[in-house]
């Protein structure tokens, strides 16, 4: 993991993720190292299994995933927004007319001030 970002936890499993890990230690800044066993392990599983909670409309999902297409799916999770509408129905037109070149470019412009930010 080479993104210059860090790895704030890593968790090893079974022995061979021990040897593979201590085969790369030596490219790695290790800050802290803990090993759990027993109880301490049961325990910190149990509270990480239960640390994210299920989104709501996730069997829904599922279950229209297996029923629906995906245009339908797509369509009822993820609409089109008015904003999407309106630039759908307005490009074409604006693509027309003679200031097309000159919208996009101050458009991009605008867009790229706005992200720089």
């Amino acid at each position: 993991m080479d993104d210059n970002k860090g790895t704030t936890k890593l968790q090893i499993y079974s022995e061979k993720g021990m040897s593979l890990f201590e085969a790369i230690r030596t490219d790695l800044i290790v800050c802290h190292m803990e090993s759990l066993v027993g109880d301490r392990l049961i325990e910190k599983l149990d509270r990480e299994k239960y640390s994210i909670s299920m989104p709501a409309k996730r069997e829904m999902f599922f279950k229209d995933s297996n029923i629906m297409d995906y245009e339908e799916l797509i369509d009822k999770y993820l609409p089109t927004s008015i904003k999407e509408q309106l630039a759908i129905w307005l490009k074409p037109v604006i693509l027309k007319t003679p200031i097309s070149e000159s919208f996009f470019r101050a458009l991009k412009k605008l867009k790229a001030k706005r992200f720089s930010r």
